[in-house]
């Protein structure tokens, strides 16, 4: 994964702000590069390693560390998700583990993956929010992007996978047809001011 050990090394002995500046666009580089992969198990992975890296550097309250391995348990739900959804005895299960009206959209339940997808949105629509350089914004705008795409991957997915008859006919007990639509949200609260970017503090 070319997220590493070297991107971490030459940031935590970067003695100039010049030097961190250059750790940040190849960081950024690699970023777009994954999340333009088409590869939400890869997208996932690398947002994975940024948070798991602010963890272990950067996290310095409890709300902060609370909500870092909250994100880690979400990422793990993730890819459990990713693991069945291109088997459809397995995923099947959880369709039917979602079966009230309340816990789907169009069809298509609003699984653990698509939870634990919105709720990382979020997290980084907060991160926008805090005094960040461009570089850093930058970087969140990415994340986002390729959040959204591996989450879009996911959802179309899951009906590719199941049997032929069971998107029509959960769409027609709803009413409704067609894949689900995006459920990242747009907004949310705060951002602790010091929440890493995947770039780090100068």
């Amino acid at each position: 994964m070319v997220l590493g050990t070297a991107h971490v090394v030459k940031h935590r002995e970067a003695p100039t702000a010049q030097a961190v500046t250059e750790f940040r666009q190849t960081l950024l580089t690699d970023v777009k590069q994954i999340s333009t992969s088409g590869s939400a198990e890869l997208i996932v992975a690398m947002e994975k390693a940024l948070v798991q890296h602010d963890l272990e550097y950067y996290a310095n309250s409890k709300t902060m560390i609370g909500s870092l391995n909250t994100a880690l348990s979400e990422f793990a739900m993730i890819e459990r998700q990713l693991g069945k959804v291109d088997d459809p005895a397995k995923y099947k299960a959880t369709d039917q583990s979602f079966g009230l009206a309340k816990n789907r959209s169009k069809g298509l339940p609003l699984d653990e993956a698509r939870q634990a997808f919105k709720s990382h949105y979020a997290r980084l629509v907060n991160l926008d929010k805090a005094p960040l350089d461009d570089l850093q914004k930058k970087l969140i705008e990415v994340r986002k992007s390729g959040l959204y795409r591996a989450q879009q991957q996911y959802i179309a997915r899951r009906p590719i996978r199941l049997a032929l008859n069971w998107p029509a006919r959960d769409a027609a007990s709803e009413g409704k047809s067609g894949p689900a639509p995006p459920c990242l949200p747009q907004a949310g609260s705060k951002s602790h001011k010091t929440h890493y970017t995947g770039l780090g503090p100068v």
